[in-house]
């Protein structure tokens, strides 16, 4: 209906404090400007802001809670909580641009956890995969994939991306 139509929608279990405690919103807003684009600052038209999420039985409402970061995508706000994130521009000559957020953290008993962001900047064709390399003999378990889900009309596929894990021989 026209109360979500090509809005970003959000599923509630993502927004649950008790299964999100340490989460970090964030609203971010994007600017197309035809004189801005031609002399090549596209890569600057992001803007993001931190929200505050009140979650009651159920429902879920959004307040802004601090000030607007310019000419920054969102991916950076989680730079900023936690400055051990990486995160690298990729730029596909011809083809667009894209930021790649990593972070790896320590679990214990020997194990790691890594989390990635892909953000496509400005890539018409977007992206279907990215490659990590592991050594032999590495354990992987507890793979996850987590986007948004596309409605009203868009034409994004939605098929979750599948990990597939190779010998690096």
């Amino acid at each position: 209906g026209a109360t979500i139509y090509k809005r970003l929608q959000v599923k509630l279990v993502d927004l649950d404090p008790q299964l999100n405690n340490a989460a970090h919103y964030f609203s971010e807003g994007f600017t197309v400007s035809r004189s801005d684009a031609i002399p090549g600052n596209g890569l600057n038209n992001f803007s993001h802001r931190p929200l505050t999420v009140n979650y009651s039985n159920g429902n879920a409402s959004f307040l802004t809670a601090g000030q607007i970061v310019r000419e920054y995508p969102a991916l950076f706000a989680w730079q900023a909580a936690f400055p051990d994130v990486q995160i690298a521009e990729v730029s596909v000559p011809q083809e667009g641009t894209f930021y790649l957020g990593a972070r790896a953290t320590y679990a214990g008993d020997g194990f790691w956890n890594y989390e990635y962001a892909l953000f496509n900047v400005n890539s018409d064709r977007a992206a279907r995969a990215f490659d990590v390399p592991r050594p032999d003999g590495v354990l992987v378990q507890d793979l996850g994939f987590h986007d948004v889900d596309y409605h009203s009309g868009e034409p994004f596929d939605l098929t979750d991306w599948q990990a597939n894990l190779t010998d690096q021989t």
